[in-house]
């Protein structure tokens, strides 16, 4: 065997970019869009513009799956062995958030973790053995375009990237008047109080 072969052995499964593609959209990119797309009051009350609205889309989808890629690409070139580990890692760990997801959606407390733990064991396996459930993991790099296309074109969020009038916002953010509650402890009464004994309009 060949120097060349042992370097390519050492390092990351081919493929392993739209491995790690996937896993963000599984445990970053579909969650965090999803839950932005259904909330667009959110974004109206932050007064967030069309263009911030879509680069913090993007920003969500592929910021997370090229610094997990640029990490491991650093670490393998500089050891590749040691960049086998570091991709083992990312999977653990993105893998864990996906399966924390979903047990979410299951379920509170212990059935999230457990089904984090049970999703990095489903992951590790898959990518060290290799055959059909790494080969669908990589085509699962896909996912992260198809939250992007969601959460731009079929989320409740979407309607804000088209110009809005006010009957329109007021739709989207409800009918219920926004209420500002102040619980204010041990306020002293006098500091509220003028000269004569009266409240003080100004103070209060």
């Amino acid at each position: 065997m060949t120097a060349a072969a042992d370097v390519e052995r050492a390092g990351p499964a081919a493929g392993w970019p739209f491995v790690l593609l996937g896993l963000t959209g599984f445990a970053l990119a579909q969650p965090l869009l999803s839950l932005a797309g259904a909330n667009p009051a959110l974004f109206i009350f932050a007064r967030t513009g069309r263009a911030e609205i879509v680069l913090l889309a993007l920003g969500i989808a592929f910021v997370p799956p090229l610094l997990a890629i640029a990490v491991v690409a650093a670490v393998t070139r500089a050891h590749p062995r040691a960049g086998r580990w570091a991709y083992l890692a990312v999977v653990a760990v993105l893998a864990f958030l996906a399966g924390v997801w979903i047990g979410r959606e299951l379920g509170h407390g212990w059935v999230a973790l457990v089904a984090g733990v049970g999703a990095v064991g489903l992951a590790l396996a898959a990518v060290i053995r290799g055959g059909v459930v790494a080969a669908w993991l990589r085509y699962t790099a896909v996912l992260p375009f198809l939250a992007l296309a969601l959460f731009l074109f079929a989320s409740e969020s979407s309607a804000l990237l088209r110009p809005l009038d006010s009957a329109e916002r007021a739709e989207i953010v409800g009918e219920t008047p926004s209420l500002v509650y102040f619980l204010l402890d041990e306020l002293p009464t006098r500091s509220l109080l003028d000269a004569d004994g009266n409240i003080d309009a100004a103070r209060f």
